[in-house]
């Protein structure tokens, strides 16, 4: 008869019931017994019958020891036909616990999920209860990215030299404790696997490894899709021009002509707007521009930037920054107000600046990236891009000697429906107004 016993820290293992989550279970068993093996927990007692299983948990320390009495002699002739000899083998699977994803920048859910708006930062951290390293994080869902700046030292909020978008790289995602923001509302998994750092002399001798996940909600704004209109390109009075995309009404009051005209309305939503503030919005526009004039003296001012898109004047186009429309309920429960605003690209028909020479011929063609970009409420935030649409215009005027008036040639002016929740917008240089 051979009796296990299992000890923990040197005291003996408290019996259970069965053998699960506690300090152990000493079954015992008679070696010599034929019969299958036996198995506990999902393990085999291999070819032979079982002495005994333990699960265990850290406390009340780390050290465990399994003995067998009477101890069982080994003979190197022995087989398992001669009825001679015997063997003992201790096997051991480790695991630690409770080891868990910990996020800040989140707020919770009455449910206990995490929940995070668009735009605010996150930073998680693996809890466990030995130390940690060797982190291998992946943030799936959301679109989540590490920075994205609007200018740069030294630059006027409404004049930023640059638009910088950079995504989380495999550096970021082996740090002890990542940081991003998601750019588009999901819901998110974040998971780690690590190694734990075992403590010297204690089993095993290697560092533990562990994998976890978590999951995050996305929340966006709400947000109306952009109701667009846009006019045509026309010559202007008085007969001298200008030539510009004009004849579009606004879509919130109908009325003021203009080139094309655009309506949004964003809020924040509640548990955010109420706990952390309602936070703002702008349109922010970029810009790929093709102008050339033609004077009486053959002269000629051609103004382009290169088939590249730049920034359309300020930040935002509008409202200029650092304002920007309000995302906060106007009451509770109620949206805030919309917005509306627009753009009407032109050539003015003058003389040339350097040799008086009046204009000829003057053709453009624009093409325009008009985005809606959200700053959600708190301290750490990023600006993330709800809606793009691209638009275009282009038109063609020659001066007509012999009836002394414009003639319009090759003109369009469209739209393209709008996309939720595209890439950030990115520029390197600003170009104002023709």
């Amino acid at each position: 008869m051979a009796a296990w016993n299992a000890t923990w820290n040197g005291s003996a293992a408290a019996p259970q019931a069965k053998a699960d989550d506690g300090l152990g279970f000493p079954e015992q068993d008679t070696v010599t017994n034929a019969g299958p093996p036996e198995t506990e927990q999902g393990q085999s007692g291999g070819s032979g019958p079982v002495g005994a299983y333990y699960s265990v948990q850290q406390n009340p320390g780390w050290e465990f020891s399994v003995t067998c009495n009477p101890t069982v002699s080994l003979s190197a002739s022995s087989s398992a036909n001669s009825g001679g000899g015997g063997s003992v083998q201790v096997v051991y699977s480790a695991s630690a616990s409770p080891v868990t994803i910990g996020l800040t920048g989140v707020i919770t859910d009455s449910s206990g999920k995490s929940h995070v708006l668009v735009g605010q930062g996150v930073t998680a951290v693996l809890n466990a209860p030995l130390p940690s390293m060797g982190y291998s994080w992946s943030i799936q869902g959301g679109n989540p990215f590490k920075d994205y700046e609007v200018g740069k030292a030294g630059d006027a909020p409404s004049q930023p030299s640059q638009a910088v978008y950079t995504p989380l790289g495999a550096k970021d995602l082996a740090l002890p404790t990542p940081h991003w923001y998601y750019a588009k509302p999901d819901t998110s998994t974040i998971s780690c696997t690590a190694l734990l750092v075992v403590p010297l002399g204690a089993l095993p001798f290697f560092p533990l490894p562990v994998s976890v996940s978590t999951q995050c909600v996305v929340d966006g704004p709400m947000v109306a899709q952009p109701v667009i209109t846009i006019g045509t390109m026309q010559l202007m009075t008085p007969v001298n021009g200008p030539l510009e995309l004009w004849g579009a009404l606004d879509p919130i009051n109908h009325h003021q002509p203009f080139g094309t005209w655009w309506e949004e309305q964003v809020t924040t939503p509640d548990p955010y707007a109420t706990q952390q503030g309602g936070g703002g919005w702008n349109f922010t526009q970029l810009v790929n521009v093709s102008v050339s004039i033609t004077y009486q003296d053959n002269t000629t001012l051609n103004v382009t930037t290169n088939g590249a898109y730049w920034l359309d004047n300020t930040f935002g186009y509008a409202p200029e920054a650092p304002n920007t429309y309000s995302a906060a309920p106007v009451a509770p429960g109620k949206p805030a107000a919309p917005q509306e605003n627009g753009d009407a690209p032109e050539i003015i028909f003058g003389h040339s600046a350097q040799t008086g020479s009046p204009c000829v011929s003057a053709s453009l063609n624009d093409a325009f990236k008009t985005y809606v970009l959200y700053l959600p409420p708190g301290n750490d935030v990023k600006w993330v891009a709800l809606w793009m649409w691209t638009w275009s215009c282009r038109g063609q005027a020659d001066y007509d000697t012999l009836t002394g008036s414009w003639l319009l040639s090759n003109t369009n002016a469209q739209f393209q429906q709008p996309t939720a929740y595209p890439s950030q917008p990115t520029w390197n240089a600003i170009f104002g107004n023709h």
